[in-house]
C-alpha cells in the first residue's frame, strides 16, 4: 500500500512538472479559432486535470472547497447565460475557457492543501530561469544577425546595442516579462533569506532578461520592489515618505504614459510611431513646441471595450466578441489589452463586480502575510498589470490567488 501511495505521489509530481514546462511555449504551439489562440499548455493541462480528478475519486488526493470558489462559479454561470445570443461554437469555447480558469485555480489550491506548494515553487524557479536563459541567449545570438526567433524587431527609443526586444519562447516580449516576475521575486526572497551568491546570480539573470524585453511594465515592477522595501526593511520616517511618494509617482507614470505616444515632429521615426501600429486614431491631444502627444491603441481598445459593455451591460458579449466590434484595426483580434475591460465587455457588470471582489479579497488576505510571503507583492503587480494586459492565460495569476486562499483557510 505504501509503495502504491509513493507511486501516486510521484505521478502527481510528474504531471505538475509536465504542465509547468508546457507553459514555456506560450503562443508557440497553439490551435487557432476566430483569432483565438488556444496554446499547447491548455491541452496538456486538460490531460493532467483528468488524471488529477481520477486520483481525487480514488481518494489519493483530498479535494477542498472554500467561499472564493463561488466567484469562479458565478463567472461560469454568466457564460452559460450567454447561450441564446452567441454562435454555438463561440459559446462552447467561451464556456470551456471559463471552466479552464476555474480548474487551474482549483488544481493549484488543492495541490497546496495536499502539501505540494514547495515543489511547485521549485518548479516555478526552474522554468523561469530556463525561460530567462533562453531569452538572453536568443537575444545575444540575434545581436550577430544569426536568428530573430527569440526576439522581436522593434524601433524602440530605448535599446541595448540593437533595436530588438527579447521574447524567449513566447510570442511577445510582454508575455515573457509577465512570466518572469514570479521567479524574480522568488530568487530575491531566497537571496535575502540565505545571502548566497547563487540566488543573487539567478536573480540578476532574470532581472537582465526582464530589462531586455524593454517592456513599459518595468516601471510597475520598480514600484512593487519599492513597496517590498517599505514593508520589509527598517527605515526612518523620511525614507518611508519618500518611498511612498516614488511608489505613487511610478504608478501614475505607468498608468498615464502607457496610454500616450509622445513623438517629435521632425524625428526620423515620426511616421513609424504615428502609424496604425501604435495610433489608429490620429487625433492629437496636445502639441508642445515640436512634440505631439497622441492617445495610443491601448486607449482605443478601451473605448471599443466600453462600447461593447454598453451594448450588453448585464452579462456581456462573450469571450470572442471583440473581433466583431473592433472596426478600427486592420487585423482585429480578441485581445483587449486590459484584464478589466476584457471582463467588463465579455461578462458585463455582474462578471466585472465578481472579479473585483475576487481581487479585493485576495489583496486583503495577502496583506496579512506581507512580511512572510511574496503573494501580496505579486497580486499588487497583477492588479496594475491588468490595466494593460489580458491575464486570463497567465497561470501564475490563478496560482497566486489559489495560494492566498489556501493560506487563509489553513490559518482559520
Amino acid at each position: 500500500m505504501q509503495n502504491k501511495n509513493s507511486t501516486n505521489l510521484l505521478s502527481v509530481k510528474y504531471i505538475i512538472a509536465i504542465h509547468f514546462f508546457s507553459l514555456l511555449f506560450h503562443g508557440q504551439l497553439f490551435y487557432k479559432y476566430n483569432s483565438l489562440h488556444i496554446d499547447f499548455s491548455k491541452f496538456i493541462f486538460l490531460t493532467i486535470f483528468i488524471f488529477f480528478f481520477i486520483l481525487v475519486l480514488k481518494k489519493k488526493i483530498k479535494l477542498y472547497f472554500s467561499h472564493i470558489d463561488t466567484i469562479f462559479v458565478i463567472l461560469i454561470l454568466i457564460s452559460l447565460s450567454q447561450f441564446y445570443f452567441l454562435k454555438k461554437t463561440d459559446f462552447f469555447i467561451g464556456l470551456i475557457m471559463n471552466f479552464y480558469i476555474f480548474f487551474i485555480y482549483l488544481f493549484y489550491k488543492n495541490l497546496i492543501f495536499n502539501n505540494y506548494k514547495s515543489y511547485i515553487i521549485k518548479l516555478i524557479k526552474i522554468i523561469t530561469i530556463t525561460a530567462s536563459l533562453v531569452g538572453i541567449i536568443g537575444w545575444l545570438i540575434s545581436l550577430f544577425n544569426f536568428s530573430d526567433y527569440f526576439v522581436l524587431d522593434y524601433k524602440y527609443p530605448f535599446f541595448l546595442f540593437k533595436s530588438i526586444r527579447a521574447k524567449s519562447l513566447f510570442d511577445h516580449p510582454n508575455y515573457f516579462f509577465i512570466f518572469q516576475v514570479f521567479g524574480l521575486f522568488l530568487y530575491f526572497k531566497s537571496f535575502l533569506k540565505n545571502k548566497d551568491k547563487k540566488n543573487l546570480f539567478l536573480f540578476i539573470t532574470i532581472f537582465f532578461s526582464i530589462i531586455i524585453t524593454f517592456s513599459k511594465s518595468i516601471v510597475l515592477l520598480l514600484s512593487v520592489f519599492l513597496l517590498f522595501i517599505l514593508f520589509n526593511f527598517k527605515i526612518n520616517i523620511i525614507t518611508k515618505k519618500l518611498l511612498k511618494f516614488f511608489i505613487f509617482l511610478s504608478l501614475i507614470f505607468y498608468l498615464l504614459f502607457s496610454h500616450l505616444i509622445i513623438v517629435k515632429k521632425n524625428s526620423k521615426n515620426y511616421y513609424y510611431y504615428t502609424s496604425d501600429r501604435f495610433v489608429v486614431e490620429k487625433n492629437i491631444i496636445l502639441k508642445v513646441n515640436d512634440f505631439e502627444i497622441y492617445l495610443n491603441n491601448y486607449f482605443s481598445l478601451k473605448k471599443i471595450s466600453l462600447d461593447m459593455f454598453l451594448e450588453k451591460p448585464i452579462i456581456g458579449n462573450g469571450e470572442l466578441s471583440l473581433k466583431e466590434y473592433n472596426k478600427l484595426f486592420n487585423t482585429p483580434s480578441n485581445n483587449h489589452h486590459s484584464q478589466y475591460m476584457n471582463i467588463l465587455a465579455n461578462k458585463g457588470i455582474i462578471g466585472f463586480i465578481s472579479y473585483i471582489i475576487l481581487l479585493f479579497l485576495t489583496f486583503k488576505n495577502s496583506f496579512r502575510n506581507k512580511r512572510k510571503t511574496i503573494e501580496f507583492y505579486l497580486i499588487f503587480y497583477f492588479i496594475f498589470e491588468g490595466f494593460f494586459s489580458d491575464l486570463n492565460n497567465f497561470n501564475f495569476l490563478w496560482f497566486t490567488i489559489a495560494s492566498v486562499e489556501a493560506n487563509r483557510v489553513k490559518n482559520i
